[in-house]
């Protein structure tokens, strides 16, 4: 629900007024909307921490899920080049499962935004294998004007990027999506 609330303050806003670069409010209503946009976002803006919290306690919960019941032991195809140079650790391979979005399984992505989240203030993450994830998940967002830069981790405006993960890269906006989610990650009737 925090993070219902939070994510709703954003589609408030943008039911009024839909940023599409350079074009200006040229009648007193399209003013009147994009001042109640300006509004509407700043509030949103002043969650946005709050909700990245929220959605990073959630991936640590789904990290922990799949430590736990993960039986996965070997890299898949499809992630051999993320593992390129790295020698894999048995805890990375237990991630290495979920249907893939934008060519990284759901595990891996959980992986990366649940270190990136843990590790927030230290500014930077060690490990070579979530630079790689995130680095694969800018580029595959790049041309998303929405959201171009919520995967760069040398974006100074960006602290968490829990929210990016959960609700733009997993989809799960709801706690029905996040169950159906994790038992399909884990292939659990």
């Amino acid at each position: 629900m925090g993070i219902a609330s939070c994510h709703q303050l954003w589609e408030e806003a943008t039911a009024f007024w839909t940023p599409k670069g350079g074009d200006l409010p040229k009648t007193e209503k399209e003013r009147i909307e994009l001042y109640t946009f300006l509004a509407k976002s700043v509030e949103y803006f002043s969650r946005k921490v709050s909700e990245g919290i929220l959605c990073g306690a959630i991936l640590q919960v789904a990290a922990s899920a799949i430590l736990r019941f993960s039986g996965n032991t070997t890299i898949p195809k499809s992630c051999r080049e993320l593992f390129k140079g790295i020698r894999p650790k048995k805890k990375q391979l237990r991630f290495c499962v979920g249907k893939e979005r934008h060519g990284i399984p759901e595990g891996l992505i959980i992986f990366a935004g649940r270190n990136q989240y843990a590790h927030w203030e230290e500014e930077e993450l060690r490990d070579e294998l979530n630079v790689r994830i995130f680095e694969k998940l800018n580029a595959a967002f790049r041309d998303d004007r929405s959201v171009d830069l919520a995967f760069d981790l040398s974006n100074p405006t960006m602290h968490i990027y829990a929210d990016f993960i959960l609700l733009g890269v997993l989809e799960w906006k709801t706690y029905g999506a996040y169950l159906r989610g994790m038992k399909e990650l884990l292939e659990v009737a």
